[in-house]
């Protein structure tokens, strides 16, 4: 602990979180917005908390705000599959975009600070990242949502970050090349609707993730190049 006494930022966030929350939850009975609600608010005081922190895991420990992050994303896409509605499908892509906001910054809190993990382990990363991204990408261009395309971009890019903080990373002309190739994808997919006129919001979030993600992920990680 320092004198800027991080943990009273944590606390002030939580009581906050906690108040707001519960008042979202109150006045609009939706447990989802509710948590999201939370989420959003607890966030910077947490960060704030961790950057300023010599030891942020004797508060916050990595494996106990796994835990947290995984029951919040798990709680998320349970509401959208109880919760009735014409459109489940469409319900549960949304919920899925939700959760990944939700989980993403604690797993990477616990991936940063947790136990010290190997090679193997960002190759499972970047496999479970693809994965559940090309999942969510085939289900909601099927449903016909951006919400499904806009978080398989965000778990893919997951993953791919997750894997160089493992050690698993491209090199540069690999990082150069998925940044074209993002460009030209992105392009194609737009000018193909167009051709057929079919541009949709749909259309235009995976183009835009097409190109993003990549672009994203070069950026992110061209300062690591000691793992090249």
């Amino acid at each position: 602990m320092n004198d800027r006494v991080p943990e009273l930022s944590l606390v002030a966030g939580g009581v906050l979180a906690a108040s707001l929350g519960g008042f979202a939850y109150w006045g609009t009975g939706d447990a989802s917005q509710a948590l999201l609600t939370a989420a959003v608010l607890l966030y910077p005081f947490a960060g704030y908390a961790v950057r300023h922190d010599d030891d942020p895991t004797t508060v916050l420990p990595p494996r106990g705000v796994a835990a947290a992050a995984a029951a919040a994303a798990t709680l998320l896409l349970l509401d959208a599959v109880v919760t009735p509605g014409p459109a489940v499908a469409v319900a549960v892509l949304r919920a899925a975009w939700f959760a990944l906001l939700v989980a993403l910054p604690p797993a990477a809190y616990a991936l940063r600070y947790g136990d010290p993990v190997g090679r193997r382990s960002g190759w499972l990363m970047l496999a479970i990242g693809g994965g559940v991204g090309l999942v969510l990408l085939v289900a909601g261009v099927a449903a016909g949502t951006p919400f499904g395309v806009a978080a398989a971009g965000i778990a893919a890019l997951a993953g791919a970050l997750g894997a160089r903080f493992c050690g698993v990373a491209a090199t540069e002309t690999a990082r150069l090349v998925a940044v074209a190739a993002g460009v030209v994808a992105g392009g194609a997919v737009l000018a193909a609707a167009a051709l057929a006129g079919a541009v949709t919001t749909t259309v235009v979030v995976a183009a835009s993730v097409a190109v993003l993600v990549p672009s994203l992920y070069a950026a992110l990680s061209v300062e690591t190049s000691a793992f090249d």
